[in-house]
């Protein structure tokens, strides 16, 4: 949802301070200190939406050191990288109506002129994360969007019953595109498993369905085909292992031209079922290779992707 400067001539465009009130002050909550309220660490901000609420503490317990909101105000986090991540909220179904939480959230709260979802679509609209990071004060990981950024953000405004009709649209098509992301990870997930299982069966039962099984002898492996030798995978292969040459021969990792392979190499492919080794950061010399025990060395063409897929 853009907040840029094409939007409808007949929307209003002041700055946002005139339509809400920016991390209202905690003095005016008007509950007893023992009064049970929602406890939020940034960890249960979700990102683009979503709240956990699995703790609470009494007021006296949170009210120095935390940030306050209530019901119906809009939450984002303000320092680098939470705020670029688009974490922030809406608060709703607040234990007590009262929420405190990590210091690291800018609270705001709409007056009448505003609603609280068009709000919040507003806060975590791709124009709105710009215009914020490119405000952000501080340095390194220590980077925050100030209060004044807030107050005097201008975007443009209908009016409210147009915020509403809006507000409720979002909320059925992103429910909507919601499910079908959460029904594509099922799909991956059981495509994951089946997968799994397809090899596991292979390597264990073998191809023929109809083979006659006995037992491997482990209980936790099952059955395996009655035609298959068993025995310890020392009489079926031999296991070495090697060595990196020492880092304190220049002349084993200057001007070198063969591919070393380490396990910084081997990288995970996106959807979490399949490995491949990529180019080697490192290369070793003819003298680096005779001075290890590795038992050879392949060109890096022949660990391509494609092939190894």
């Amino acid at each position: 949802m853009s907040v840029g400067s094409d939007a409808p001539a007949q929307w209003s465009k002041r700055r946002l301070r005139f339509d809400v009130r920016v991390n209202p002050p905690k003095s005016k909550l008007d509950l007893p200190p023992e009064t049970e309220v929602s406890f939020v660490p940034m960890d249960a901000v979700g990102e683009l939406g979503g709240l956990q609420l699995n703790e609470t503490r009494t007021i006296e317990e949170v009210y120095n050191g935390y940030t306050y909101f209530a019901d119906g105000d809009v939450c984002l986090a303000k320092i680098t990288p939470c705020f670029e991540n688009g974490k922030g909220t809406l608060a709703q179904g607040l234990t007590n109506g009262v929420a405190f939480g990590t210091t690291e959230l800018h609270v705001i709260r709409p007056l009448r002129r505003l609603d609280a979802r068009f709000l919040f679509y507003l806060t975590i609209a791709h124009d709105f994360r710009s215009f914020g990071e490119a405000e952000m004060l501080g340095a390194g990981g220590q980077k925050r969007v100030p209060e004044e950024f807030l107050k005097d953000w201008r975007p443009p405004l209908p009016p409210l019953e147009a915020q509403r009709r809006i507000a409720r649209f979002l909320d059925e098509k992103t429910a909507r595109i919601d499910g079908l992301i959460e029904k594509k990870h099922a799909l991956v997930s059981q495509l994951a498993e089946k997968r799994q299982a397809l090899i596991t069966r292979a390597v264990t039962r073998g191809l023929d369905p109809a083979a006659s099984l006995t037992s491997s002898g482990m209980d936790w492996f099952g059955k395996i085909p009655a035609h298959w030798e068993r025995g310890n995978i020392r009489r079926f292969a031999r296991m070495k292992t090697g060595h990196t040459p020492s880092r304190s021969h220049p002349e084993y990792w200057e001007a070198c031209t063969i591919p070393w392979f380490t396990l910084a190499d081997v990288w995970q492919l996106r959807d979490g079922t399949r490995w491949y080794l990529e180019e080697t950061a490192e290369r070793i010399s003819e003298v680096g290779l005779a001075n290890s025990a590795q038992n050879c060395c392949l060109p890096a063409r022949w660990f391509s992707r494609a092939q190894l897929r």
